[in-house]
Parts: C-alpha cells; structure tokens; sequence
C-alpha cells in the first residue's frame, strides 16, 4: 500500500495501527483545520516514520461541497506523486458524517480500496465490509477495543456493480441488446477494470452484439463474435468468483453457433439471393417467438406471416430450383400452368404469391403443400389475423392467445423441430 487517505476522528488509534500495520509511502491527512493538533498527536504516537504527508484541512467540515473538492485535491495530490487508487486505501472512520459521504462520493468507482471501524453494542470495535463477507456474520470482523486490526473492505463500487449486472441481466434476457452494450460501456468507465471482470465485459459485449445483429438479420460476423465471447467467457470463469457474478451457458452458445454454420452452409454463405434453406425460415419462426416474448405480438404476427411465406419459397426452391418471383411457366403444374401465365412477366416468368407457392407444391406432390391445402383455414385465420393488426391494414392489437395458438399450427405443420434459443444470463 503506497498511498493512505484518512479522516482524523477523535481517537487517534485507529489510524495509528493503521499506519504501522501498511507502512504507506505518503498519508493524507483528511480532516477539519481544529485536527491539527491530532495529527502532530499521531504522528508522535508512529513508530514508523518512513513516509511523507500531506496535509488537507477543511475550513468546514459540514459544507458537503467543499469537502467534495477537497477530497478531489486529495487525489490529485496523491496523483502528482505516482500513488493512484489502486494502491491506495481510504479509511473514512472519523470526521462529520458529511466528510465521509463527500470522501467516499468523490472516489467511488475509481479503484480505491475502503476501511471503516465504528464502536458496537458491547464497545468492542468491528469493521463493516460492504462487500460480502465470508461468514455467518454477514461481513462484519469484530475485534476488541484496544487490539485494532485494520482490515480493508472490496471497493464499494463492486456492489453498485452487482445492481448493474442485474439491469444487464434483465435487459439481456429481454433481448434488449444495444442497451447491454450502452450498460457495459458505461460500467467500464467507473472503474470496474480488474483483470477477473474485464474479460466477464468483454464477454457479454461480444455476445449482446451478436445477438443484436442476429435477431436484426445481419448474420455476417455474428459467429465470429460469438465464439470471441465464449473464449473471453471461459477465460472469465476461470478468474472468477463463486459469488455476486454474471454467468451464461457456453453450450447453448455453441448450440447457436452449430445452428449458424448450418444456415450458412444451406444459403451458400448467407447469401440469400442465390439460395435459401429451410434453416432461414425455423430462425424467422423463432425470432418470431421472441418478439412474443416481448409482448410485441403484432410484430410477432408479421413474422409468423413471413415464415409460411419462407416454407413457401423453401420448397418451391427445392422442388423447381427457382425463387418464387422467378418460375419458369413450363414448371408449373399444367392445371394451374394457364391461370398463372397471366402473372407471367416480360421475360415469362411468373411470380407466385403465398397461397400460389403452396397450390403449384401440392400438385406437385410435395407433403408441404398438401398440408398446407388440407389446413388452409387455419392459414387464411393467420392471414387475416396479421392483415388487421396496426403493423399492416388495420388497427386491432394481437394478444398473446393469438399468437400462441397460431405459432402452434405454424410449428406443427411445417415441423418446426429445432429450436433457436438464445442463451440467458443468471448471475451465480
């Protein structure tokens, strides 16, 4: 410990014992100008002697503004001369309440490590952690009046922390993404910086921006950053502590990758131009579903829509290896090839709608489009749904029965098997 900043209170001891026990470099005396004569007390009282101090006396310890920017020139002080927070200790047991606050409120978050010992019941002396302590007393070291022991508590921007990995927690959870990022961004700049918690940021980073990207249809890089996050994740845990700290699944991280490396694979580099899967259409389903999960059930619904349309254009590709907007009329069935020449273009190409994907399927003989026949009602009660939600034509808001119960038919008859979850976070 190089550096110690200390309120001088009415008892010198404290800080006496203090002093001996970490043998700083420089001590900066913190206290009200009538304390001059309590430190010349302290400083005969020292054994050791090998340090130099600096000297801040406040003209009026009740004034929190002015003991705010004391306790700034403090650090500066300290800074002038190499010792930064990190090597430094504050102990804010003496001096008026507004002292404490200001020391404490102009250094919070900064990397400084704290010491307070306040008098109990019985007037033995303990000091109070504000971390979390490691025994059935909750934090609290209790030793005798006269045998002080100093003992330094976590920085207590460790558990204003652990608040904010909760607000990230649920804002992950939700899918709230670029709010993560802003969150961790914000949290890195108030000196949550050891090694332990800056790879667990960097983690959560990469992923909230993959799955940013990845529920925004931009698939490009998602892998990457997720598989840059899993390995800054395991790095993590193993620096991490047991206690107080965010955790997420590697497996199902790896779940999605292996689902990403499949819908790349199907779409020939996820270039859906030239080719789309069945894969393309499942994740459309689930980030439907997760739209749901919001709440956001007219958003859901459209989405749901889009993805009949995509099992349409899947198989349509898979069965005449052409897109939708594009068939050659020769490949058409020839029961439907007249009445669906009329749409042809100049080229003489046709471009099938929705229902048309799933008539020219089932005359096909394909299972999809004969399910799709067979349950056409249910299709058009989705279509009609999503045609007087406020996202299209009208101004009716889809609950969640709505969309439960149509998600349903979807999964069922398109046999909507694997599933595309994103992983949660839980703090352990």
């Amino acid at each position: 410990m190089k550096g110690l900043i200390a309120i001088l209170g009415q008892s010198s001891e404290p800080l006496v014992k203090g002093i001996e026990e970490y043998k700083p470099q420089f001590v900066c005396f913190y206290c009200p100008r009538s304390s001059t004569e309590k430190v010349e007390e302290v400083k005969k009282k020292l054994k050791y002697g090998k340090f130099e101090t600096i000297e801040l006396f406040l003209d009026d310890p009740q004034d929190f503004n002015h003991c705010f920017a004391k306790a700034n020139e403090a650090v500066e002080e300290l800074n002038k001369r190499n010792i930064y927070p990190n090597d430094t200790l504050l102990d804010y047991t003496g001096g008026t309440k507004i002292m404490s606050s200001a020391l404490v409120a102009a250094t919070l978050g900064r990397g400084f490590q704290y010491a307070l010992l306040a008098p109990s019941l019985d007037e033995s002396l303990h000091y109070i952690y504000m971390g979390e302590g490691d025994d059935d007393r909750g934090g609290l070291s209790y030793i005798e009046n006269g045998m002080e022991e100093l003992l330094t508590s976590k920085n207590p921007w460790e558990i204003r922390a652990l608040e904010s990995k909760r607000k990230i927690q649920r804002n992950f959870n939700n899918y709230r993404f670029k709010s993560v990022i802003d969150q961790l961004d914000s949290l890195k700049t108030k000196g949550l910086n050891s090694e332990r918690d800056e790879y667990l940021l960097d983690a959560i980073r990469e992923l909230a921006s993959a799955y940013s990207r990845w529920d925004r249809f931009h698939y490009e890089e998602v892998k990457e950053k997720l598989k840059k996050g899993s390995e800054d994740l395991t790095t993590y845990r193993n620096l991490a502590q047991s206690r107080g700290q965010l955790d997420i699944s590697v497996e199902k991280i790896e779940e999605n990758i292996d689902f990403l490396s499949l819908l790349q694979e199907e779409t020939f580099g996820f270039d859906f131009e030239k080719r789309i899967g069945k894969s393309l259409a499942v994740d459309m389903f689930w980030n439907a579903t997760r739209r749901a999960e919001e709440g956001k059930y007219d958003d859901g619904i459209v989405r749901l829509y889009r993805t009949v349309e995509m099992f349409g254009q899947v198989e349509i590709y898979e069965e005449l290896g052409c897109h939708t907007d594009a068939v050659p009329s020769d490949l058409i069935p020839e029961e439907l090839r007249s009445e669906l020449q009329r749409k042809s273009n100049k080229e003489g190409k046709v471009e099938l709608s929705l229902h048309d994907d799933f008539r020219v399927l089932s005359k096909l003989g394909n299972e999809i489009g004969k399910d799709f026949i067979k349950n056409e009602d249910h299709f058009k009660k989705i279509m009609r749904t999503r045609n007087t939600s406020f996202l299209t034509h009208n101004f009716k808001a889809i609950d969640e029965h709505q969309f439960e119960s149509q998600r349903q038919i979807i999964e069922n008859i398109f046999d909507v098997e694997k599933r595309v979850q994103f992983p949660k976070l839980r703090i352990i």
